[in-house]
């Protein structure tokens, strides 16, 4: 029987003796905390496979080589390897395990949320009514976001769902995503184009792509500075997937009018940057996790393993 350790301090304990079934399972105490990339290291060489958390578990290439290249399981609570070191990626004696769609829903709705609340000016009118200011605190009218075009740079799970969602608005569609199959049936139901197109001609845009190398502010400034004159920018995949510095600029000049963006609650310096512009919405990167997502990302990172 291989030996699992369950790096996640928060990991739902009702579902361990699932996992004694198939492993020899040790659970990191709840008020321990998160690991240290030393106690990962120790923990890469006394057991056969480890659970981690995105983020609060940074695997790195320290830990790869503890492994001293043996066999290993590494299994994510995240649908991203962000938090990984590619050598673990590309070692086939490490078996990889990540999330498929386990928190889709809830990203898209938050996405959704998020776009709706920008165009209904909903923070605004909250903000206007507590100062006394009411209607005339809020500026020009709110808009509807039924005929707006949405462009969707990223067609995976969470892609295909915000894509779901919006259509029930009767939002027109444009998408830029990568390796979809050709028999995929989301090439019939929206159109097809460029990532430039995409940012020239959507009055919305909202990213769902996976950060790694090549996504690394993807949407710098050269291509943020691309979007429609008065369009709205959506982030609730990965916080550097987009220059906040550039999108900040082309908000003071009228370029961009809205943004909605789910990041990291210690990214002080985004947070300073956008915090005297008008028509922000943060949130403390909690689009995909609800009471319902987190369950079913413990419970499907279970099934994945049981399934070895």
């Amino acid at each position: 029987m291989k030996s699992l350790y369950i790096c996640k301090p928060d990991f739902p304990s009702d579902l361990i003796p699932l996992l004694e079934k198939k492993y020899k399972i040790t659970a990191r105490p709840k008020d321990k905390g998160y690991q240290t990339e030393e106690e990962l290291c120790e923990t890469a060489k006394q057991y056969d496979g480890m659970i981690v958390a995105a983020k609060y578990n940074q695997v790195t290439k320290k830990v790869y080589d503890a492994l001293n290249g043996k066999d290993f399981i590494l299994a994510t609570v995240s649908a991203g390897f962000d938090h990984i070191d590619d050598a673990f990626l590309n070692n086939e004696k490490i078996k990889m395990l990540s999330l498929t769609g386990a928190n889709a829903l809830s990203v898209a709705e938050h996405t959704i949320t998020l776009m709706l609340s920008i165009y209904k000016k909903i923070a605004i009118s909250n903000k206007a009514m507590f100062d006394g200011t009411g209607r005339k605190g809020i500026g020009a009218l709110p808009n509807e976001v039924s005929g707006k075009v949405l462009g969707v740079i990223g067609a995976g799970f969470i892609g295909k769902k915000v894509i779901e969602f919006a259509k029930a608005f009767n939002m027109k569609i444009l998408c830029y995503t990568v390796g979809l199959p050709e028999n995929d049936p989301l090439n019939n139901q929206v159109e097809m184009c460029s990532v430039e197109r995409v940012l020239k001609e959507s009055d919305v845009v909202t990213i769902h792509t996976p950060l790694n190398k090549e996504t690394v502010n993807y949407l710098n400034r050269e291509r943020l500075s691309l979007m429609k004159q008065g369009s709205i920018l959506l982030n609730t995949s990965r916080t550097r997937l987009v220059d906040y510095k550039a999108l900040a600029d082309l908000m003071k000049q009228g370029v961009i009018r809205g943004a909605g963006l789910d990041i990291d609650d210690d990214e002080t310096e985004i947070i300073n940057l956008l915090r005297e512009i008008d028509n922000v919405i943060l949130t403390p990167h909690v689009a995909g996790v609800t009471v319902e997502s987190v369950r079913q990302s413990h419970e499907q990172i279970v099934e994945k393993l049981l399934a070895l």
